[in-house]
């Protein structure tokens, strides 16, 4: 892998607010529902970017008087360009163009809506950019939660959408128009109704499950552990002194002699 300067995650955040969260989720979910289950996506991609060491985070964000900056998100307030009035297509751009003229030679946009995206989907796709070659991820629907590209390919990002299905046979043309290749990812849900976010939650708790129950075998083991080394210990605090009227016999055993024999 190159040097981590080299490649960027490319990430687009609105503040967790009613007015900011998009119109096609609070339809789906509800209002309320629909600004929680956001921000929880939003801190799942930014983990997920910054568990990946191998790259820079380039953050688009549009600040609001009530969340000026990004302490919701995270404890270290990661910074991010400002992108305030500007829409989703154009914060994806403007943190793209921004991560290649602070030198990054490739950037992965990651679409916040699929939280199935793992550091092997990155660590892939920056080993597949190119100038010639593009990587590109969609949702069965084709609906695209991922991106690869250099500068020479920026162009496909233009106008993103985050929402358009069949959306990936879009972008197959823009980076076939700029004589660019494309390598093809999995496919990956993204969170677009009730069953898919069951699907994300359920994964979420069998995760929590699974570390629980290891949690758990583990600290049993320890107790077991210490419960059988006590009873040892109690063992050895009660068992009889050996006098000198015992010997070894010559079958190696222990053998008890009185008097008068």
């Amino acid at each position: 892998m190159a040097n981590s300067r080299d490649n960027a995650i490319v990430l687009a955040l609105h503040a967790p607010e009613t007015e900011h969260t998009f119109q096609e989720l609070k339809e789906i979910f509800g209002q309320e529902r629909a600004v929680h289950i956001n921000k929880d996506l939003y801190v799942q991609s930014y983990k997920l970017s910054e568990s990946f060491r191998e790259a820079v985070k380039m953050i688009a964000y549009s600040k609001t008087m009530k969340h000026p900056d990004l302490t919701w998100l995270s404890n270290e307030d990661p910074g991010f360009l400002e992108c305030h009035g500007k829409n989703y297509s154009e914060m994806v751009y403007m943190a793209s163009n921004l991560a290649f003229t602070a030198g990054c030679k490739k950037a992965v946009f990651i679409n916040h809506l699929c939280p199935f995206i793992t550091t092997q989907h990155l660590e892939f796709a920056f080993s597949k950019i190119s100038e010639k070659n593009c990587v590109l991820g969609a949702s069965p629907e084709g609906r695209v939660y991922l991106a690869g590209f250099t500068r020479e390919n920026l162009k496909i990002m233009e106008n993103f959408s985050l929402w358009q299905e069949n959306y990936l046979q879009e972008m197959l043309e823009k980076a076939k128009r700029n004589k660019s290749g494309v390598t093809g990812m999995e496919d990956l849900v993204i969170i677009k109704d009730e069953i898919t976010l069951k699907k994300w939650l359920d994964s979420k708790n069998s995760s929590s499950s699974v570390f629980s129950e290891i949690l758990k075998n583990a600290e049993n083991g320890i107790i077991k552990e210490h419960h059988k080394r006590k009873r040892k210990e109690k063992q050895e605090e009660f068992k009889p002194q050996q006098n000198e009227e015992t010997k070894s016999g010559d079958n190696g055993q222990i053998k008890e002699t009185t008097e008068g024999q």
